[in-house]
């Protein structure tokens, strides 16, 4: 587990989750499925909390959850209340969860600290209110009113790693994650409708990044700066992030230009410089 330094916070009033926040580090950059796996999430199980919920009991939770609290301070150390999930139980891990004064997750200060990795996460509160949130999430982990996911503040986009309680989440927020999440599957689908990604692929052209947007999303969201061509037949446009960036450029493109780059064509080739030959990014 790495200790995160952003992004930490309850959300909610009252609180209904936790942002455990992010450090720009490996442990959390590379997914949390192995937490998905432990807590037996089941991400076919459709769009909404449905898909982020826990369905692991509290006999199966048993040797891989652990609460400690000390409920008095003393003339070095505050009160403090700490939770850990480890599905990869490390004598590191747990030596580090029983040191009072050299626990993981420090950040030197009465704020809440977390620590995790795609394996487990580590939660430390001082202040009463932080306390009592995270003994309210230690007895919903083993209740199963646990939902868990990359997300930002409001639960669950791509990252910092977002715990949350359903049964205290406003039923707006759970209706607006829904319907996110149909949008979301909608704007894939159409997206892999265009075979474009295939196409690419099968044209030996790396790409580091290619997300699909709906055509209006310059219209409808951010106005009209890098907007693409409006020549398309297609209802989607991506954001390409090349491999060979001295070829290639970024920024939004049609299916039709994409196309025209798997042709050795088109706006996505930069400008050759003599003695050079364009191509994709191969």
């Amino acid at each position: 587990m790495r200790t995160a330094w952003n992004n930490i916070e309850l959300i909610g009033e009252p609180a209904y989750a936790i942002s455990l926040g992010f450090d720009f580090c490996a442990e959390h950059e590379s997914g949390i499925k192995t937490l998905q796996r432990g807590f037996r999430l089941d991400d076919k199980a459709g769009p909404g909390l449905v898909c982020r919920q826990s369905n692991a009991s509290a006999d199966h939770l048993r040797d891989v959850v652990w609460l400690k609290d000390y409920p008095k301070a003393t003339k070095t150390m505050p009160a403090e209340t700490r939770l850990m999930v480890d599905f990869s139980p490390s004598e590191r891990n747990q030596d580090a969860f029983h040191s009072r004064r050299n626990g993981i997750a420090n950040r030197g200060s009465n704020a809440i600290s977390t620590a995790w990795s795609q394996s487990g996460f580590t939660i430390r509160a001082f202040t009463p209110e932080d306390r009592a949130f995270v003994e309210l999430l230690h007895q919903a982990i083993l209740a199963g009113d646990l939902t868990i996911g990359h997300g930002p503040a409001e639960a669950f986009g791509r990252s910092p790693l977002t715990l949350a309680i359903p049964s205290r989440m406003p039923d707006e927020l759970k209706q607006k994650i829904m319907d996110d999440d149909i949008a979301h599957d909608k704007l894939r689908a159409a997206a892999a409708d265009t075979g474009i990604a295939d196409r690419l692929k099968s044209a030996g052209i790396r790409t580091y990044a290619l997300m699909p947007e709906w055509t209006d999303f310059f219209t409808s969201v951010v106005g009209r700066e890098g907007k693409p061509s409006d020549d398309t037949v297609h209802p989607v446009i991506f954001f390409l992030n090349p491999a060979k960036q001295t070829e290639n450029n970024s920024g939004w493109f049609t299916v039709e230009e994409l196309d025209q780059w798997i042709e050795g064509t088109g706006p996505i080739l930069k400008a050759a410089t003599p003695g050079e030959q364009e191509g994709p990014g191969i």
